[in-house]
């Protein structure tokens, strides 16, 4: 399988969905998704566009996997 540009991922239903529970995570309080912001880009769009652009370039990984591991590593209360 190719990987994808995150343009073509996020055409997909896997991406949309994605980009979407990303979303959520960093306007959730549970999860630390700080680390990864750039004051020039704006709370949270670096830790989207960081992680969509993986599941782009890793076609074999299952998005919902990543997520789920995402939300494990970033858990604010483990």
């Amino acid at each position: 399988m190719r990987a994808l540009t995150q343009d073509e991922f996020l055409k997909t239903s896997a991406g949309v969905h994605a980009q979407s529970e990303l979303q959520l995570m960093v306007k959730s309080i549970s999860y630390d998704t700080n680390a990864s912001n750039n004051s020039q880009a704006g709370r949270g769009l670096v830790f989207v566009d960081r992680h969509l652009s993986y599941m782009a370039k890793h076609p074999d990984i299952a998005p919902s996997a990543y997520l789920s591991n995402l939300r494990v590593m970033t858990k604010k209360a483990r």
